[in-house]
């Protein structure tokens, strides 16, 4: 991400080939929306809020399944080991601070990593450089090609590709609105401007693809960095170093172990100073884990049902002898395929039945059989609501998602222009606020 630059009014005699707009605007008004076509053309990416709704949107229309990006609101273990499970990564927003760590010579060749060469684009750079490192994630037809033809490229020529990937780009810029492209375009033109009449340009930073200059003089310049576990070792993944950082390694599953105390301490460091921060989780997606329980609790109602066949055929009278309230539950119990929990029939056939539950599937009394189905009933409630509420909360990202990308700039400008059409409206508004 880079920060925006000064706000000056624009110089005409400048070269004005920026983001592809050839910096005018002139036939463009804030009155109306941009247009799919604009946004396709702008050759720019628009800055993006670290809100793991947008993530999430953004990683469904790329294609890549079975992932979440979820917000960590405290680093102590008992928060953490509530996260689902696996957790395949770390993005970390900051106000940016430079921060000097030792870099790999050159990026390994089981390390996918992208530099970030288009300013505002880090957002979708540590989205890539994360889900490119995940063992055996579906990344869609899209982002495997992508990924398959960038294996052999260098960090910058990835992230080169990248702003030319037109996939990728206008779904990031699916949130772009014309102020965000005006503003963007005229901070390049500003900042093209200062490096032309700069006499001599001051000497790049080592170990940098963009100048850190800005982002330490600008108190608006926030970026994103990933972390995450690869093979044995923990990498920090910032788009901004010309290489990736491995700063550990771990076994087992015991990665965040060892990324959380360095990440605690680049946040002491950052708070001290006053500096903002957010830190979001790339996780394995909760509804996979909820229903695949669901799929065995379905699988052991089955067992239970048969095994009751057996032992006394008349089972189902006295099952279904009681309260109009218990017999309305019952109802309600999935015990088989289900379209709107998301269980298919292979998944209920190649889910395994717990040993425990198998050992009390080999009694002959019925009233334990029966006691065990009433177990299991009760517990798939609480499965069939975390079902639902995870299937709820896609439905309010994609709702909040369509939300940021509305332009209600329009709005408040033909708004305004109807109050200005009555004689003395806007004034008294006005006047009123004082």
């Amino acid at each position: 991400m880079a920060p925006p630059s000064k706000k000056r009014m624009v110089d005409e005699s400048v070269d004005n080939k920026v983001n592809g707009t050839n910096g005018d605007h002139s036939k463009s008004s804030l009155s109306t929306t941009a247009t799919s076509e604009e946004k396709a053309q702008w050759q720019g990416f628009c800055e993006l809020e670290s809100e793991p709704a947008f993530f999430n949107v953004m990683l469904k229309d790329f294609g890549v399944k079975d992932v979440k990006v979820q917000e960590i609101f405290s680093l102590d273990e008992d928060s953490l080991s509530m996260l689902p499970q696996p957790v395949y990564g770390l993005i970390f927003l900051f106000r940016y601070a430079l921060d000097e760590n030792k870099q790999e010579a050159s990026c390994p060749d089981h390390v996918w990593f992208a530099n970030q060469t288009h300013d505002f684009s880090c957002a979708t750079v540590s989205l890539l450089n994360l889900v490119n490192n995940i063992p055996n994630v579906d990344l869609g037809e899209h982002l495997q090609s992508f990924k398959d033809f960038s294996q052999g490229l260098t960090p910058d020529q990835r992230g080169n590709s990248i702003g030319n990937f037109e996939f990728v780009k206008q779904i990031h810029n699916s949130f772009a609105r014309k102020m965000d492209m005006w503003n963007i375009d005229l901070g390049m033109q500003n900042a093209y401007s200062d490096r032309k009449t700069k006499k001599k340009a001051a000497p790049a930073k080592k170990g940098k693809v963009v100048t850190e200059d800005d982002y330490e003089n600008d108190e608006n310049a926030f970026h994103f960095v990933a972390y995450m576990p690869i093979r044995d070792e923990i990498w920090k993944l910032d788009g901004l170093d010309r290489q990736p950082s491995k700063f550990g390694k771990f076994q087992g599953d015991n990665w965040l172990s060892i990324a959380v105390p360095r990440i605690s301490e680049r946040i002491q460091s950052l708070a001290s100073g006053g500096i903002e921060f957010n830190l979001l989780s790339l996780v394995r997606d909760p509804l996979l884990n909820h229903q695949a329980e669901l799929a065995v609790n379905v699988k052991c109602l089955q067992s239970v049902e048969g095994r009751l066949n057996e032992v006394n055929p008349s089972w189902k009278e006295f099952a279904n002898d009681g309260s109009n309230e218990e017999r309305s539950r019952q109802r309600s119990v999935v015990f088989g395929a289900d379209e709107q929990c998301g269980l298919t029939d292979s998944l209920i056939n190649s889910s395994a039945i717990p040993a425990p539950v198998i050992t009390q599937l080999k009694a002959d009394c019925p009233s334990k059989l029966m006691a065990l189905r009433q177990e299991l009933m009760t517990s798939q409630a609480g499965l069939r609501r975390a079902i639902l509420d995870e299937q709820s909360q896609a439905v309010d990202d994609r709702r909040r998602a369509t939300e940021r990308r509305c332009e209600y700039g329009p709005i408040v400008h033909a708004w305004l222009a109807k109050l200005a059409d009555k004689e003395g409206a806007v004034k008294e508004l006005l006047e009123a606020q004082r």
